[in-house]
């Protein structure tokens, strides 16, 4: 099917799809028969739209809209396993990247979509890929504080000491600076290297300490042959990892209004249904960082989408 027709105002377009994704009637029940596209189709989860468009073979599967994003990636990042399978079982691209260089893989591992990230591995994805400020699967999801994630990446071989360039960060250093205790105690038993340094000369225990994070500064004190490792049960998840003041991170720039080919930012802070997930904004080729929470909560100087339990 043809993308929505360029006569329609964005926001009559966003309008048409939300009023699915929704599941409300926003619009007369004879104009719900709106042709949706093959990215539109992908985000909000309408498996016969996606399926009627492959077996027909009009339009191409890896084609990017203006936002650079691929039919893909917004199953990965959403997390629409089933769109996902069927995409993959249709032969697209599964290293595309956007403009700034994110793949279906880091996308997924952004929102912690696990089921997602394996089909990708078995479809080869490649798991060290690195995105335009030199970040891979495993830094996005250990930014975002996805604990599954970040030990099924571990457990496929992800690098746990890849380096941020300029900055010289680590996971173990993304991990500690923002209190992620479990994913701290993935990578220590992964072998991490503790003693790496970043740029400034900080090390990730003193990270730890600068923000607070005592339990992490003595889960990095303890971490030697002698520590039997899986003893998880008196950490806390990365949602209520202490109670110490959050960093204060940077904010950025704010642009209004959405439009439906910025990528899924548009519509994935729309709650499906129940307990649906919700991503933070990406940025996109047509605009800047578009950030709706307070800059305590943004992640560090420019880190990966956050996506919570709704």
């Amino acid at each position: 099917m043809s993308e929505l027709s360029d006569e329609a105002s964005e926001s009559e377009q966003l309008g048409a799809s939300l009023s699915l994704w929704l599941g409300e009637s926003l619009l007369r029940p004879e104009e719900l028969d709106v042709p949706l596209d093959l990215h539109t189709a992908c985000s909000i989860g309408q498996y016969d739209v996606v399926a009627e468009n492959i077996k027909k073979r009009e339009v191409d599967l890896d084609g990017k809209n203006l936002g650079g994003w691929t039919p893909l990636m917004y199953a990965a990042y959403i997390g629409h396993d089933n769109i996902a399978n069927l995409l993959l079982e249709a032969g697209v691209n599964v290293n595309a990247t956007t403009p700034q260089g994110l793949t279906p893989l880091m996308l997924a591992a952004s929102c912690g979509n696990e089921s997602i990230a394996y089909f990708l591995l078995q479809q080869g994805a490649e798991l060290e890929l690195r995105d335009s400020r030199g970040w891979t699967a495993l830094f996005h999801c250990t930014s975002t504080g996805h604990q599954q994630m970040v030990r099924f990446l571990l457990d496929n071989n992800g690098d746990a000491n890849v380096r941020e360039p300029g900055s010289g960060f680590t996971p173990l250093m993304e991990a500690a600076a923002s209190g992620h205790e479990i994913i701290v105690q993935y990578l220590l038993d992964h072998k991490v290297k503790v003693s790496e340094r970043d740029a400034k000369g900080e090390t990730a225990r003193a990270l730890a300490m600068m923000y607070g994070y005592m339990k992490i500064v003595s889960l990095i004190d303890a971490h030697s042959p002698r520590i039997k490792p899986g003893h998880y049960e008196d950490l806390s998840s990365s949602e209520d990892s202490d109670s110490s003041p959050p960093r204060i991170r940077p904010s950025r720039s704010r642009v209004k209004g959405v439009s439906i080919h910025d990528g899924p930012q548009a519509i994935a802070k729309f709650r499906v249904g129940g307990k649906s997930k919700q991503c933070g904004s990406v940025q996109s080729n047509i605009g800047t960082w578009r950030e709706d929470r307070p800059a305590a909560d943004l992640p560090r100087h420019g880190s990966s989408p956050k996506c919570t339990a709704g």
